[in-house]
Parts: C-alpha cells; structure tokens; sequence
C-alpha cells in the first residue's frame, strides 16, 4: 500500500473515521454554546457517504451570520481551487 497525502500535508481520512480537529472544534463550540457565549449557528456539513447538509438554529437573524456565512464560503472555494485552508 503506498502512503497517500493530501495537498495540504496531511493524510486523508477513510470514510467513516473520525476527524480529531473536527472533533475537537465541535467540543469547543458546544462549550461555548452551554456557557451562553454562542447563541446560533448555520452550518455546513460533509457526511461519510460524500453527501452533505445544512443546519440553522438558535438566534441567527442579522447580516453578522451572512456575512460569517460568506467568509466560509470563500474559505471553501480557496480550499477547493488548492489554496490555504
């Protein structure tokens, strides 16, 4: 088996293996969400079969979500064109 790697260094994930920096940045934002201090969220999510979805909830009204909403969106297309992610 030869070792592949991804353009950004890392190893790829198999289907179905957890992400620890997922992980991990999903405990922090549920913390941040029990102290009070994240009051909503719209996300975008890449499940283990190749599909995705989207979520919204909690207060998420105000151009502030739209315009976070736009950033990760340029994030994305960075990432996908083999720019930083």
């Amino acid at each position: 088996m030869s070792k592949v790697v991804g353009l950004n260094g890392e190893v790829p994930l198999q289907a179905g293996q957890p992400s620890a920096v997922l992980v991990e940045f999903l405990e922090e934002q549920l913390r941040l969400a029990k102290d009070g201090r994240i009051q909503g969220a719209a996300t975008a999510v890449l499940f283990n079969d190749g599909t995705c979805g989207w979520h919204v909830c909690g207060r998420v009204g105000g151009l502030h979500m739209m315009g976070a909403l736009e950033m990760c969106k340029a994030e994305l297309a960075a990432i996908n064109r083999g720019g930083p992610d």
